[in-house]
């Protein structure tokens, strides 16, 4: 979510240190100093009820964050982003990247590639030099590396969904 947490202490809730920048908490309007108090209603006092909870979701999932700012007791929605996404931004690794995909990483199996595609490039073949068709790009991670599901991963679902949908004519 691109938060840095205080230390914890005897506060009803864990003390936000630092709001990566243009990161999905900075994004939702949460700022340093905020003391989160709930998160997808679940109450936490410590920064690892954070991680606990946010460690089952996935890039790309809303989370409600219930905060206290300044004596007064808000609520905001969070679209979670990949961590390697969040601390590239962090650390300034992601200069003149022109964006990355929501999610960048544990994926099954993938194959890299260096094909020049923004994010909505995302969902296009990727063939090989017999023009056949090897993968289909699902994660651009930064700006030069993309990723494709390998077709393998697929080619049998998709068979299904092309004989389902051929039976419906």
């Amino acid at each position: 979510i691109g938060i840095r947490f205080g230390v914890d202490d005897d506060d009803p809730g864990v003390l936000i240190e630092e709001i990566a920048d243009n990161g999905p908490a900075a994004l939702a309007g949460l700022m340093a100093e905020d003391l989160m108090i709930a998160v997808d209603g679940k109450k936490v006092s410590h920064k690892e009820d954070v991680s606990r909870i946010t460690a089952k979701l996935s890039p790309g999932n809303l989370i409600k964050i219930r905060y206290q700012r300044e004596g007064n007791e808000k609520e905001c929605e969070v679209r979670l982003s990949s961590k390697s996404k969040v601390l590239m931004n962090w650390t300034g690794d992601d200069f003149a990247n022109h964006g990355t995909s929501l999610r960048t990483d544990n994926f099954p199996e993938v194959l890299q590639h260096d094909l020049p595609l923004n994010p909505a490039d995302m969902g296009g073949a990727v063939y090989d030099l017999q023009g056949l068709a090897v993968g289909l790009n699902i994660s651009r991670v930064d700006r030069v590396t993309n990723y494709a599901l390998p077709v393998e991963l697929f080619q049998k679902e998709l068979a299904k969904w092309i004989k389902d949908d051929q039976g419906k004519k």
